[in-house]
């Protein structure tokens, strides 16, 4: 699951900076850290919860947009 919202978010825009390979010499599944940046709220790598090592790097103009986006999720 995480794999595939990272593919997604990646062909909506937002871009690598490091990792997103999947490891091949450990048993089971495992994701490289995965740091991302030009995220947006929209993407469901930042609006779900993923439960794997990616962290999504989103932008805000100005306080009051963050604390908007907060108040929208808090519920």
């Amino acid at each position: 699951m995480v794999h595939n919202l990272l593919t997604k978010a990646l062909a909506d825009g937002a871009t690598l900076v490091k990792g997103g390979q999947r490891g091949t010499d450990l048993p089971g599944h495992f994701l490289e850290p995965t740091p991302l940046r030009d995220c947006t709220d929209a993407m469901g790598i930042v609006a779900e919860e993923q439960f794997g090592p990616v962290f999504p790097v989103a932008g805000y103009r100005d306080l009051e947009e963050v604390i908007e986006t907060v108040n929208l999720t808090a519920a």
